[in-house]
């Protein structure tokens, strides 16, 4: 069962970090296939640290309703910023034949910790349903959900290389337009959730 659990909630985890591994490829279609793994690989670990992150924050404090509260809050800003930021350089350079941007270190890492937001949730609601240890189970579980990400953001590597290929210069408007769905997305799950409680 909990081989299953790993591979759903890998599944849904990852979309997130799919829909952002679309734009990084659009942003950089020359990409290497060294930089591709490293960045599969990157959102991959934080999507299995997250929830382990989040277990040992709601073990360590008791009441973590500010927590809740902020971090999608952050997470928002973070992908409205970007992806307002893609669509005016985009217009500003649509003139120009190169407006291809590279994903960064520190840009692939602002993108992991955002992507891997819902896994810290995930964590945390894992405090109220486990006892004072991790099972190896739930290890096992993390460990799909590292596999099943990185296979997904691989695809989602692929499939913005076709998008840049096939659209040319609405390419980057996309990709913004995706980060902003993704703000949203976080935003509709977050107001969802507080008012069910």
């Amino acid at each position: 069962m909990y081989i299953l659990w790993g591979f759903l909630l890998g599944l849904a985890l990852a979309m997130d970090a799919f829909s952002v591994s679309i734009t990084n490829r659009i942003s950089e279609p020359n990409m290497k296939k060294v930089k591709i793994n490293l960045i599969a690989l990157t959102f991959a670990i934080f999507q299995g640290v997250m929830p382990l992150i989040g277990y040992l924050f709601s073990t360590i404090f008791e009441n973590m309703e500010w927590f809740r509260y902020a971090v999608p809050f952050i997470a928002i800003t973070i992908l409205l910023f970007l992806g307002i930021k893609a669509i005016i350089e985009d217009v500003k350079n649509s003139d120009s034949d190169d407006n291809n941007k590279k994903v960064t270190i520190l840009l692939l890492l602002i993108q992991a910790v955002v992507t891997s937001i819902d896994a810290l949730s995930v964590g945390i609601g894992l405090e109220k349903t486990l006892s004072a240890d991790f099972s190896y189970q739930v290890y096992i579980g993390i460990g799909i959900i590292v596999i099943v990400t990185f296979i997904v953001c691989l695809f989602g590597l692929l499939f913005g290389r076709i998008i840049k290929d096939k659209l040319q210069n609405k390419a980057n408007i996309i990709a913004g337009v995706i980060l902003i769905a993704i703000a949203i997305k976080i935003l509709v799950q977050f107001l969802i959730e507080t008012f069910a409680r």
